[in-house]
């Protein structure tokens, strides 16, 4: 799910699943890459997301695509779990 809003320059991807079986075939990059697409036809010149600070599945996956730490959000996700907001500019 991609996100857009008219107050930012910066579209949001909001949530991507891949279906545990189905992981490692290319499928979430193509995701990401349509993703980014998508924004860049839109005229957004980044893209942001948040993520649990301790997946490092995830976050490994997200550094793959060129996306950066642009903060840590304390407490946003449930039972007090921390998240990271990462950035990339399209």
């Amino acid at each position: 799910m991609l996100l857009f809003r008219k107050d930012t320059d910066a579209a949001r991807l909001y949530s991507i699943c891949v279906d545990r079986n189905a992981r490692k075939k290319g499928l979430g990059s193509a995701l990401v890459r349509a993703a980014e697409e998508a924004a860049k036809e839109r005229g957004w010149r980044r893209m942001t997301l948040e993520v649990e600070e301790g997946n490092a599945e995830a976050l490994e996956f997200y550094e793959f695509h060129g996306f950066e730490g642009a903060g840590k959000l304390r407490d946003y996700y449930a039972l007090g779990v921390h998240g990271l907001r990462m950035e990339k500019r399209l």
